[in-house]
């Protein structure tokens, strides 16, 4: 899925509340979306531990997805709500980044700099080279419940161009790799610290056994 074509679904229930969350954590108000779609978050990081403020109307049954967001040094972190959550393992791409630019929303911001370079082949990132990665990876859909507040980086990854791979990188895949033969040319990645305004989305799954659609829920924030 690209894009933010995933934004928050009228079958994920929200809360019609201004809710103010722990210290250095955010104030939520909802907002509706500039282009009329579904309702999402807007959230300020906040210093001070607050009290959550009285709403008018009740929480959804199965309650907000994400309770918050905490910003720390190198990532984001998404607190989860209090109601269980599942994902597709090797399938769901649980939180991504949007960079919001006077209210409209832009294209995903790419944290995981082996979807922009390509890890069979080995690639340059900021200047270092990335041997291949020889391991098949996640290839078991299996339906797991998210026990932990997942999280996202806060660097963005870019390709600005191709160069040569290392003299070695040949060696290094008769030692290593699988038989194949080196690339002649290989992506050039660089990563760069996401600020200002951001839109955080989770994907996910109310059922136990994925069987029903995916729901997204999301939130702005400014970094």
């Amino acid at each position: 899925m690209s894009g933010f074509s995933a934004l928050p679904d009228p079958g994920v229930a929200r809360r019609p509340v201004t809710r103010l969350l722990s210290a250095w954590h955010d104030l939520c108000i909802p907002t509706g979306h500039p282009t009329g779609g579904p309702m999402s978050r807007r959230c300020f990081p906040l210093v001070l531990s607050l009290v959550a403020l009285a709403g008018c109307g009740e929480p959804p049954p199965d309650g907000p997805a994400i309770e918050g967001v905490s910003v720390e040094a190198d990532r984001l972190v998404v607190e989860l709500g209090a109601a269980p959550l599942y994902v597709l393992q090797c399938s769901t791409r649980v939180v991504r980044l949007n960079q919001v630019d006077g209210g409209a929303l832009g294209a995903v911001l790419e944290t995981e700099a082996d979807r922009v370079g390509d890890a069979w082949d080995g690639y340059w990132l900021d200047g270092a080279f990335r041997y291949p990665e020889l391991d098949e990876g996640c290839d078991v859909l299996q339906c797991v419940r998210l026990d932990d507040d997942p999280s996202v980086g806060r660097v963005a990854y870019a390709q600005v161009g191709t160069d040569a791979p290392p003299s070695d990188l040949q060696d290094w895949l008769d030692t290593y790799g699988w038989g194949q033969e080196a690339a002649t040319s290989v992506a050039v990645v660089e990563g760069s610290a996401i600020s200002g305004e951001v839109a955080v989305t989770l994907t996910f799954h109310r059922a136990a056994d994925c069987s029903d659609a995916e729901h997204t829920d999301s939130v702005e924030l400014s970094l």
